[in-house]
């Protein structure tokens, strides 16, 4: 049986009825095994963000299984699969989905609050998630007082507050200019290499994915390469454009 945290298997999702149809994946196989950060790549439509959302149960595959930490979410009652979101599963979307009017520490515990947390344990997490993304000092301000960078590093302190499973970024740095995408991304490795966080995320700069222990890249659907990092980054990212550019040249 396998050890993955993520199993994917025949995985497609079709858009669309009738005549007009669209497949979104196809066929597609991958494992995310417990503790790797890894990166999705590959051109706009090739299926990244479908992989993802239907990881995150935002949505449902048209044929195939997906196990998440052995559990086929889409068999589990819906209560269930409520209390997986909320406990299990952190993510962090590329335009911040912060409420306006709450503060950025509020913005952090509410999903601890969602989750029924005592108040003690409540305020422990979020202060601890709040200082693992150094966001504390700002912890008081709302999102509307803080750069794009700051708010990001607010929804990821949101998102590892609860001590996900899993932490899914969908393009988190596209809305931050390189020296915030720097910060969060160094962010992101450190929970991956100090908490163990098994990290999932798509982006499409490969100055980003170059912080992943291994990058998937997805076209028309399915997997067609990966590529793992040798522990230098700069050599990393050579490969990964080595890579990028192979794909847009259709060579295998």
């Amino acid at each position: 049986m396998s050890s993955a945290l993520v199993r994917a298997r025949g995985l497609s999702k079709v858009y669309g009825a009738r005549g007009v149809k669209y497949e979104a994946l196809r066929g597609l196989d991958l494992d995310v095994e417990r503790g790797e950060f890894v990166g999705v790549m590959g051109p706009s439509g090739a299926g990244k963000t479908t992989l993802l959302n239907i990881i995150a149960t935002i949505d449902r595959p048209s044929a195939g299984e997906i196990l998440v930490a052995g559990t086929d979410l889409f068999s589990c009652p819906e209560r269930e699969l409520a209390r997986f979101r909320r406990e299990r599963l952190g993510f962090v979307f590329q335009d911040f989905n912060l409420l306006d009017t709450l503060t950025a520490y509020e913005n952090v515990a509410l999903p601890l609050a969602l989750a029924g947390l005592p108040g003690d344990e409540l305020d422990a997490k979020a202060r601890a998630a709040a200082a693992r993304l150094s966001i504390s000092e700002i912890a008081d301000k709302f999102p509307w007082e803080l750069s794009g960078g700051q708010r990001q590093r607010v929804s990821a302190a949101r998102a590892i507050a609860p001590g996900p499973a899993l932490l899914l970024a969908d393009e988190p740095t596209g809305n931050l200019d390189s020296r915030a995408a720097a910060g969060l991304l160094s962010s992101f490795s450190s929970l991956n290499v100090d908490e163990g966080t098994t990290i999932l995320m798509v982006t499409h700069d490969a100055l980003a994915a170059s912080y992943c222990t291994r990058v998937v890249f997805i076209l028309d659907g399915s997997v067609y390469a990966e590529v793992r990092s040798g522990g230098d980054r700069r050599a990393f990212f050579d490969s990964l454009m080595e890579a990028l550019k192979a794909m847009e040249g259709g060579v295998r």
